[in-house]
Order: C-alpha cells, then structure tokens, then sequence
C-alpha cells in the first residue's frame, strides 16, 4: 500500500453549521452546548461542538479534560477555579486544562466553538 492510499478517510463538512446546527439546551438554563462531530473509539478521542449562552444565570463546568474554545460572538465573562476572571470576546481562543473549573456568564449573549479530549456525547 503506498502512502497516499494510508489517508482515505473522507473529511466531514458541516455547512452553515455556526448558523443552522440546533445546539441542546442544558436542562432548563440559558446556557446551550452540543457536539456536532467527534470519535468514538476507546482510543485517542477528540469531538467539537458549540457553546451558546443568553443573559441570565451563570453555569459552572468542570473538565475532567482538555479543552479549547475560541468565541465566535458576543461576550462571556468567565471565573477559573482558582478566582481569576476574565473577559473574552470574538476571536479570544481559550485553554482548559484537565481538572479545571470555569463559571460562564454573560451581560447579552456569546457564541463560542471547541474542541474536546472526550468521545462525542
């Protein structure tokens, strides 16, 4: 088998998804959170989705992983686990390492992408 015939795996594209995907709402809250894609295999995994949040509580996640997120729109203030705060707006890419915590809120609305360590839920 030649090197090239190694990577046929076809990609995946997701059109518009930033504007049709129909991300889950969490429970009952402001706050909405979806994978659009991901593994699902007991190895090396890793899934992406997006993360919406509207004006009202603040929602608190713990990562038993690694994850990224760069925000797409709107505002978020977020506050680690160890009490720093901060402001990210469009285009700020964020790293949450394994075992952080970071309580989401915001004064309108935000729209972010990530990448997780996880298999797609």
């Amino acid at each position: 088998m030649s090197p090239s015939q190694d990577f046929q795996t076809p990609i995946q594209h997701f059109v518009n998804a930033q504007s049709t995907f129909q991300i889950p709402q969490i429970g009952e809250s402001n706050a909405y959170l979806g994978d659009i894609c991901g593994t699902q295999s007991d190895g090396e995994n890793l899934s992406c989705g997006f993360f919406r949040m509207t004006r009202g509580e603040s929602l608190t996640g713990k990562y038993p992983y690694n994850e990224t997120l760069i925000v797409l729109d709107g505002t978020f203030e977020m506050v680690d686990g160890a009490g720093n705060k901060s402001s990210a707006k469009k285009g700020d890419v964020y790293f949450f390492p394994e075992n952080s915590m970071v309580t989401f809120s915001t004064s309108d609305e935000g729209l972010a992408f990530y990448t997780v360590q996880r298999s797609k839920k």
